[in-house]
């Protein structure tokens, strides 16, 4: 995976390391179920982030299947991402190359997040960085329910 920009927020805004004994492996399938572009191509320039949204819900499996809800429906809505999405938008030096909303394939674990969302953002400059970095906290303590976290590519 690319590096970690700027890791997990927890609501205190701790960032704990973590003993590699307590550290736990935990893989999952997901499928894209949308994604969303921008209306005009956008020249590469900058640098590479991604902002990673994670869920879990309670309306797991169904007769050993996978439950699709209305949840899947409304997702800009009660993920945030339509908020994230338009503050990020007006940053200066940042731009949105694409959201996608990914949905777990095959839950094999309670521990794996039912819901992602990617967001795929250029910047162009320390500052767009800085940003991003600020939206996404002001995003975290203000309305975020799942985990958050901030890569760049390498």
């Amino acid at each position: 995976p690319p590096p970690l920009l700027y890791g997990s927020l927890d609501r205190n805004r701790n960032q704990d390391v973590l003993l590699q004994d307590s550290r736990k492996l935990i893989q999952g399938t997901y499928c894209v179920l949308e994604h969303v572009l921008p209306a005009y191509d956008i020249p590469v320039a900058g640098d590479q982030l991604c902002v990673l949204l994670g869920f879990w819900t309670t309306n797991r499996t169904v007769e050993g299947g996978f439950q699709r809800s209305k949840q899947a429906q409304y997702w800009r809505d009660w993920t945030g991402t339509s908020s994230l999405y338009k503050n990020l938008s007006r940053q200066k030096n940042v731009e949105v190359l694409k959201v996608e909303f990914l949905e777990s394939h095959k839950p094999s674990s309670g521990a794996v997040f039912q819901y992602l969302v990617l967001m795929f953002l250029q910047v162009t400059s320390n500052r767009g960085k800085i940003s991003v970095l600020d939206t996404v906290s002001r995003f975290r303590v203000g309305n975020m329910s799942g985990y958050v976290t901030v890569y760049a590519s390498p």
